[in-house]
């Protein structure tokens, strides 16, 4: 987002590095940069440096805080897939202590979104605490190639607008093939406060397409009792195969993978799910 220029902040006290403070002078004014957020310069020990400050809508500083921090910047995926690694932070700066949501989602090169790659997830920490996890995400090689933005948010409950965000950048490329290929998109890593582990399934099954209706992606979600060969494929309504999700070896647990009918026409589609021995289906419908 383009900067604007301003002369001075718009209320009195604001917060700085995560404090309630006074308004400092300023060298060169104030810019204002999105989302409730306003950067400027202050003098320290005789050098210019930037410093950030949130402004709530009430003009007072903000009651939550989330970050997002990328292992080993700067990340590039190659083209049949890959996992990266970051850290996600949350702070209620600021009374009352109350629970509050946290979540995680994707941004495609696009312009559109994933569904929820962490979360929502309810938490309550002490004012002024902040916690720290290190998560994974693995990016499928199905993915279109581009710039891709992982955004994370917190608000009193879940919900856009939300009080505060943070993301960072990454690249997945046309090329590139080493490792194995990776069919789905999964967050996991150290569990936020309130995280429940999933438990491992008992059936083999699909379990939805969501959203549904779609328009133009939708993640469909199945369960693997025990680690077994499959194929996941997308048929019209006339039998003809418009998709392979996957076909390979898969884990046992649940999984979820992305379906993308930006090239198809809007009607209504079918998922079947199989291995040597079963197969699931379920029914999707593509709007545009």
């Amino acid at each position: 987002m383009a900067w604007v220029k301003v002369d001075t902040l718009p209320s009195p006290t604001f917060g700085v590095d995560n404090t309630i403070t006074t308004q400092p002078q300023s060298r060169q004014g104030w810019e204002f940069t999105g989302g409730n957020t306003w950067s400027g310069f202050r003098q320290s020990e005789g050098s210019d440096v930037m410093i950030r400050a949130k402004i709530s809508a009430q003009g007072g500083g903000p009651t939550l805080d989330v970050a997002l921090a990328p292992v080993a910047p700067p990340i590039v995926v190659p083209a049949i897939g890959g996992t990266f690694s970051f850290n996600i932070s949350m702070t209620r700066l600021i009374g009352p202590m109350a629970p509050y949501a946290v979540w995680a989602r994707i941004k495609n090169p696009d312009g559109t979104y994933t569904g929820n790659t962490l979360g929502p997830v309810t938490i309550n920490t002490p004012i002024g605490f902040t916690v720290t996890r290190q998560r994974n995400q693995t990016v499928p090689g199905g993915w279109r190639p581009g710039v891709y933005l992982y955004l994370a948010y917190v608000n009193n409950a879940y919900g856009y607008p939300a009080i505060d965000s943070a993301s960072f950048s990454w690249t997945k490329l046309a090329t590139g093939s080493d490792g194995p290929y990776v069919w789905e998109a999964i967050c996991d890593g150290e569990l936020l406060p309130g995280e429940v582990a999933v438990a491992a399934p008992t059936t083999f099954a699909v379990t939805s397409a969501y959203p549904n209706p779609f328009n133009p992606s939708t993640s469909i979600a199945f369960t693997l009792p025990e680690a077994s060969r499959v194929t996941l494929n997308v048929y019209d309504v006339n039998g003809r195969q418009v998709a392979s999700l996957v076909n390979g070896m898969m884990d046992a647990g649940s999984h979820r993978v992305t379906f993308d009918g930006s090239s198809l026409s809007s009607g209504v589609y079918l998922y079947v799910l199989k291995n040597a021995d079963q197969t699931a289906t379920g029914k999707m419908v593509l709007m545009k």
